[in-house]
């Protein structure tokens, strides 16, 4: 039941997660599209560095009671806007040029094309824990959470 060998082992093994801080050299290993269960759409990028791994999933904003369509369109800008954080170290800025769709689906399977043909970037990556305990990129998109390694200055801040 109790044994030395076997949980000091334990203690020992390395994780298959990136822990949490600023990473450097990270790439995108791979961009899904999905539907859970229960039938909600959403799209799951995951990072990885010496074979350790980050996931972060994007989920189809929903409106809930009380919730107004302006609110609604907040949720969809904010994500929106953490995506395009994402994309810009794959992609130009004129990809977001004059860019506009109707569904979640579009804006999801636009995301995945266009970094599914993008060349491997090394970037850097702010990964902090999530309200359940687990890593993840950050929620918010009014800081920088990424960014290519070939910036001069890093925008990444460890508060925010």
């Amino acid at each position: 039941m109790y044994s030395n060998k076997i949980a000091t082992e334990q203690l020992n093994s390395s994780s298959k997660y990136l822990a949490t801080g600023i990473h450097d050299n990270v790439l995108l290993q791979s961009i899904r599209i999905d539907k859970s269960p229960a039938g909600n759409q959403f799209i799951e990028f995951t990072f990885g560095k010496d074979g350790a791994i980050v996931t972060h999933t994007e989920w189809e904003p929903s409106k809930f009671n009380g919730m107004t369509d302006a609110d609604l369109q907040v949720k969809q800008n904010n994500l929106y806007n953490r995506v395009k954080q994402i994309m810009r170290c794959y992609c130009s800025e004129d990809v977001f040029d004059n860019f506009e769709c109707d569904t979640f689906n579009e804006f999801i399977t636009f995301v995945k094309g266009k970094l599914d043909a993008a060349a491997p970037t090394p970037v850097r990556l702010k990964v902090v824990y999530n309200d359940k305990g687990y890593t993840t990129l950050p929620t918010y998109s009014k800081y920088k959470f990424i960014e290519p390694m070939n910036v001069e200055k890093s925008e990444l801040k460890r508060e925010a």
